[in-house]
Formats: structure tokens, sequence, C-alpha cells
């Protein structure tokens, strides 16, 4: 008899507690078909805790960092304490979007009048293994659907892309990276001002800043729907700018953090 899939050490899960003991805490695993881990009870909050009562409860959602994985026994260890405010919150997040996701998939199912549970296995699965998630496949349906559709072959592409459209709103990612511009000129400042102005983002999907980060430093952000072009858009300005600096008989070199 096989044993059921079980996270990898380090990933994080969102969970339900289950039960709480006075030693710790049975927490049920949606993601992995409501299989349990447990939280130490040295595991589920910084600092002593006398009464596990008083930091988790039977029914609470909690997202727990994997700690150990005895697959042999089929045993998880579980830790509460050692996820971030920004980790939980990311998780949890995921989480929504993934449930979303599912639902999304029911509606291309309808389109093509088969079982939610035959579409997930013709293209939900396979997908959510290609991308990572669910989710992200129909955020990529969306802002690369050329390539989505050179990629990807059958009745359910044209309604997954439509489902996507209607109801995903457009991701965006950003990147920084740091200008050190200088100029010898009388008038430098007003050189280093110059040439920084001539950067500019190309397309209207993106936004691009440039902020002092203290003299001759100086940050530049830029926002776009995925990293590709974040990355494209970043070295156009960038190098408009150390261009246009060395022009005017200064120096510049630019870093990413």
């Amino acid at each position: 008899m096989s044993r059921p899939a079980l996270p990898e050490e380090g990933e994080y899960v969102i969970g339900r507690v289950k039960e709480v003991k006075n030693y710790g805490a049975i927490i049920a695993m949606p993601e992995y078909n409501g299989e349990t881990g447990f939280v130490h009870i040295s595991e589920v909050a910084a600092g002593w805790v006398k009464y596990i009562r008083d930091h988790i409860r039977e029914g609470q959602a909690v997202v727990c960092k994997v700690v150990r994985v005895r697959r042999d026994r089929g045993m998880v260890d579980l830790s509460a304490r050692q996820v971030s405010g920004h980790r939980k919150k990311q998780k949890i997040q995921d989480w929504k979007n993934e449930q979303k996701a599912e639902k999304f998939v029911e509606l291309v199912a309808e389109e093509l009048g088969i079982p939610a549970a035959d579409a997930m296995e013709r293209f939900g699965h396979p997908l959510r293994e290609e991308f990572g998630s669910l989710y992200r496949a129909f955020e990529m349906a969306l802002v690369a659907d050329d390539d989505f559709r050179a990629n990807h072959q059958g009745d359910w592409v044209a309604p997954f892309i439509a489902i996507a459209e209607a109801n995903i709103t457009p991701p965006f990612v950003s990147i920084e990276g740091f200008l050190n511009i200088t100029s010898p000129a009388p008038d430098g400042v007003k050189q280093v001002s110059e040439a920084l102005e001539i950067a500019r983002a190309e397309s209207e999907d993106t936004t691009l800043s440039i902020t002092s980060d203290g003299a001759p430093r100086y940050r530049v952000t830029v926002r776009a729907p995925n990293y590709k072009q974040a990355e494209s858009e970043m070295k156009q300005a960038t190098d408009k700018v150390l261009a246009a600096i060395v022009e005017r008989g200064g120096e510049g070199s630019f870093t990413r953090p």
C-alpha cells in the first residue's frame, strides 16, 4: 500500500487545527488530502507557552512550516512559531487564489460540458505541475496568451483564456536596481538631473521611478506585468541614463541588489 503524499521539509502549509492537547496540536493539511501534522507546544509560539490554548484552538486556520517529515511513518512535524507575519499573509493569499482557480476550472468544465473532476485530470493538474500553481496558470494565460496557445492544445484552451480574462487581475512584479552617476562639471547637479530625466517607461502598463538614495546613488524601481518585461524596461532606461551622463562628461554604473 503506497503512503499518502506529504509535504517537503522547509515547505509552508496551511492547515486547520483538528485537536489541541496539553503538549501540542494536531493539524489537518487540506493541501495534502487532509493528512495531519503535529505542532509541539514548543513550536506553537515564540517564548514560553504556559497554556497552549491561549495561542491555538480547535478549528483555527494556521500557517505552519514543515520542520521534519518521517515518510516511513507518515508523520509530519510542523512549526507555527517559525512563520513570519509576511510569510503567513502570503501563504493565506496563495491558498485563497488556488481555491478561486479551482472554481475557474469548474467554469471551464461547464463550457466544455464535462465534470469538473475530468477537467482537473485533463488540464488542471498538469497546469498546476507546470506553473507551480493553478492560479499562476490562469495569470499566464492572461498576460501571455499567445505563448499559452502555442504551448497548449485542446478544446479547453480558448475557454480557459476567456475565463482568465474575465476573472483575473493582471499580475505585476517589481524589481529594483541602483544607478551611481557623477559629473565633474561646474553644473554637475544639473547634468545628472538631465541624464536621469531621460529614463522613461516604454510600455503603458509599466511604471518606472527613480529616487535619490543619497547622491551619487539613485534607486530605480520598475513595476511591470512580468519579470521579462520589467528587466527589459530596466535595461533600456538605465542604458539611456548611462549613455547620457557619459555624453555630458560624467561617469556612471548600474548595479542590482
